[in-house]
């Protein structure tokens, strides 16, 4: 009887992850035209961008408000000022899907991501930018290696 190593081999449990920008327009009048670029990089444990995993920009008009949301502020409520406590705003989301074949060639040793947001309001010239970082886990690996008789001889 060999001993045999066994690797229990797990698919990783990001078969795909998203990133979600909420974009909020708060005038009841305006319509606003927005550009914004989203980027999803590996990285490494320096913080160093290693690959592109993939980019996408997007331009849309953000409607005035619409009649669906509200947004109540305890702050002016506090202050006693009346019906101003309620505002009225329209939402949009926009999503850049990476599935594991975008990221799984390009992952460094840490399986770390830096993903960047770049947005531009074009009738105010307001500019936003954020970015953040984060890490997947890899899967465990699991070695079993069973009992060897006294003669037998051990190979991989």
């Amino acid at each position: 009887m060999n001993p045999r190593a066994y690797i229990l081999v797990f698919y990783p449990l990001l078969l795909f992850f998203s990133v979600v920008l909420k974009i909020t327009n708060f005038s009841a009048d305006t319509e606003y035209d927005v550009s914004v670029s989203l980027r999803v990089d590996t990285m490494l444990y320096t913080g160093k961008i290693k690959h592109e995993v993939k980019k996408k920009v997007f331009d849309l008009k953000i409607p005035a408000y619409s009649g669906k949301h509200f947004l109540y502020n305890e702050i002016s409520m506090s202050m006693d000022s009346g019906l101003s406590n309620i505002f009225a705003y329209t939402e949009e989301d926009i999503t850049l899907f990476i599935s594991y074949d975008d990221y799984m060639p390009k992952l460094c040793d840490q399986c770390a991501f830096n993903v960047a947001c770049l947005a531009k309001v074009e009738q105010t010239d307001f500019e936003y930018f954020a970015q953040d970082d984060f890490r997947v886990r890899k899967p465990d690996i699991k070695f079993e290696v069973r009992k060897l008789a006294c003669n037998d001889k051990f190979s991989m």
